[in-house]
C-alpha cells in the first residue's frame, strides 16, 4: 500500500523539501501529476473511488452484538474497509494521498449524506476504534498523527488559494452515521438517524495536530508558544466558526479535550488577547498577524472567552488553561521595568494579571451557576487538576522562564476557591453589581512578585496601589466576561 499511496518528496529550487499544503508544493504535485511517473499513482485512486463506494460483506459488521434486526446482513462500504486497514496499519500514507482519499470521501457524502450509514454500536472500545464506520472522521483521525498533514489539510489558505474543509467539517457535515430504530408493537421502524459516541475524535485530533505543529495527545513535549502563520489559521478559524452565533460557550464533547489542548499551547496568544495586547487588537474577518516569532491569533475577545467556557466542562481543561493562564501573567510581572516609574509599565503589568484571572474566574462562575449544586464537585475537581496539586512542573506551558515558574510556585493560594465565590456572589441577586472586585488568587501572585521587588506588600503604599490597580481591572475584566457568556449582572 505504501508505493501506491506516496507521492515524491518535491524540492524546490533550493533543494529543500517543499512542505505540504505550500502553493510551491502544490504546483509541484499539479505539474507532477501530468507525467507519466504519477500514472501509478493515478490509476490506484481512481479504482479507490470506485471500490471505496462499493459494498461488501464484512462479518465484524453483521455479527456487532449491538446489531438491531435491521442491521443483520448490512453490507459496508469499501472505504471503510479501507480506512479501518489503514487505522490499523504501520504504513504512514503521504500527506497528500490522504487528503486526496478524504476529499474523496467527503465529495461522495456531500452526493449522499448517508453514505455512510450502519446500523449497530461502532464506538471506541479501550480508546480504539474497532471498525471505521464513518471513513472521514476516520482518516482525520490518521492525519491527527501527523502534524504536517493536518496542517496542509485543515489551513484556509492551503496550497495558496482557499478551502472551505474545516468550515465544512465543523459546521456543515452531517455526523450522524448511525441508523437507528423503534419499536411499535411488533414492528421494527426506521428512527432518526444519530451520532456514534466517538464522532468527532478524529477531526478533534486533526485540528489539535494541525494547530499546534505536534501530535494529538502529545503532552510530553515543551512547547514554546510559536507557530507557524498556517497552524495559527487553524486555530483562529476554528475559535471563530465554534463561536458563530455567539455558540461559543457550547462545544460538542469530543472537540473539547483536543481544542483545550491546543489552546494551552497558544497561552502566550491568548493572554495577550484577554488582556488587549495592543498588537492583538482584532478586526472582524482579519488574517492572523505575524512577527518575528510566526503567526499569531486574530481573534475577539468576547469569541475567545465563550470558547474556553466551551471546552471548560471537563475540569482537567479549566485546570490546565487557568495554570497556562497564571503562567503568562507571571512571565509577564518577570519582565517588568527594574525599577517603577512614570513609564506605566508596572501598572500595565499588573492590570494584565487582573484582567487574566477576571476572565477566567467569570468562565469558572459561569461553569458553576449551569447547575449550581452539581457544580460545586467541578469546583473541587479544578483544585485536584491544578499543577500545583498534582506536583507537576509548567515546562509543557509555553512562555516560563525560571523566574516566572519560582513565582508561581511561591503562590500557594488555592486559586480555584475564587471561582467558588464568583459563583456565589453573582448567584446573590442584588449583591452582584456591588460585588466585590478582588481576586485572592490574582493578588497572591502579584504579591510575590512584589516581594522579589524587595516591597512590603502589606505596608508599602507603591504595592497597595499596585494591587488596588489589578483588583480595578479584575472586576472590569469579570463583569465583561459575564456579559460575554450571557450571564447578565443583576
Amino acid at each position: 500500500m505504501s508505493g501506491a499511496t506516496s507521492v515524491p518528496d518535491f524540492r524546490g529550487p533550493d533543494g529543500k523539501r517543499l512542505t505540504y499544503g505550500s502553493k510551491a508544493y502544490q504546483e509541484a504535485f499539479a505539474a507532477w501529476k501530468k507525467t507519466p511517473d504519477a500514472s501509478f499513482y493515478n490509476d490506484w485512486r481512481d479504482g479507490l473511488r470506485k471500490a471505496g463506494l462499493e459494498k461488501y460483506d464484512l462479518d465484524a459488521a453483521a455479527d456487532n452484538t449491538n446489531t438491531v434486526a435491521k442491521g443483520h446482513g448490512q453490507q459496508v462500504r469499501g472505504y471503510q474497509s479501507f480506512v479501518t486497514l489503514m487505522e490499523k496499519g504501520s504504513d504512514h500514507p503521504s500527506s497528500q494521498f490522504m487528503a486526496d482519499v478524504t476529499d474523496d470521501m467527503i465529495t461522495a457524502e456531500k452526493h449522499d449524506k448517508d453514505v455512510w450509514d450502519l446500523y449497530g454500536n461502532f464506538d471506541h472500545t479501550n480508546g480504539k476504534s474497532w471498525f471505521a464506520n464513518d471513513p472521514v472522521d476516520g482518516a482525520l483521525g490518521i492525519m491527527g498523527r501527523d502534524p504536517e498533514t493536518s496542517t496542509g489539510y485543515l489551513d484556509p489558505h492551503s496550497g495558496g488559494g482557499s478551502n472551505d474543509r474545516l468550515h465544512y467539517l465543523l459546521k456543515e457535515r452531517d455526523w450522524n452515521v448511525t441508523n437507528t430504530t423503534e419499536w411499535q408493537g411488533e414492528r421494527e421502524l426506521n428512527a432518526p438517524d444519530a451520532a456514534d459516541g466517538d464522532n468527532r475524535v478524529g477531526l478533534g485530533a486533526a485540528i489539535e495536530a494541525g494547530a499546534t505543529g505536534h501530535p494529538a495527545g502529545d503532552t510530553t513535549q515543551q512547547s514554546d508558544g510559536k507557530h507557524s502563520a498556517a497552524e495559527a489559521r487553524i486555530m483562529q478559524s476554528t475559535v471563530n466558526l465554534l463561536d458563530q452565533g455567539t455558540n461559543g460557550d457550547s462545544i460538542t464533547a469530543n472537540l473539547r479535550d483536543p481544542i483545550a489542548r491546543a489552546l494551552v499551547d497558544y497561552a502566550p496568544d491568548t493572554h495577550n488577547t484577554l488582556t488587549h495586547d495592543p498588537r492583538y487588537t482584532y478586526t472582524e474577518g482579519g488574517s492572523v498577524f505575524q512577527d518575528a516569532n510566526g503567526g499569531h491569533l486574530n481573534v475577539s475577545q468576547d469569541s475567545l472567552t465563550r470558547v474556553l467556557r466551551g471546552v471548560s466542562d471537563n475540569p482537567q481543561n479549566f485546570a490546565h488553561l487557568y495554570d497556562a493562564e497564571r503562567a503568562q501573567a507571571a512571565h509577564t510581572l518577570a519582565g517588568a521595568d527594574a525599577t517603577y516609574s512614570n513609564n506605566k509599565d508596572w501598572e500595565n503589568r499588573v492590570a494584565d494579571v487582573g484582567m487574566g484571572a477576571g476572565v477566567f474566574n467569570a468562565i469558572g462562575a459561569d461553569v458553576i451557576l449551569d447547575d449550581r449544586d452539581a457544580r460545586k464537585a467541578w469546583a473541587d475537581d479544578v483544585a485536584r487538576y491544578s499543577y500545583h496539586a498534582i506536583g507537576a512542573p509548567l515546562t509543557i506551558i509555553p512562555g516560563v522562564g525560571d523566574t516566572a515558574q519560582r513565582m508561581v510556585d511561591g503562590a500557594t493560594y488555592e486559586w480555584s476557591k475564587d471561582v467558588k465565590a464568583e459563583a456565589d456572589q453573582v448567584a446573590n441577586i442584588g449583591v452582584a453589581k456591588e460585588m466585590g472586585a478582588k481576586s485572592q488568587g490574582a493578588l497572591d501572585l502579584v504579591q510575590q512578585w512584589e516581594t522579589t521587588r524587595g516591597m512590603d506588600y502589606t505596608k508599602d503604599p507603591v504595592a497597595n496601589y499596585l494591587q488596588d490597580y489589578m483588583n480595578l481591572h479584575y472586576g472590569s475584566a469579570r463583569n465583561q466576561a459575564l456579559a460575554d457568556l450571557h450571564r447578565g449582572l443583576s
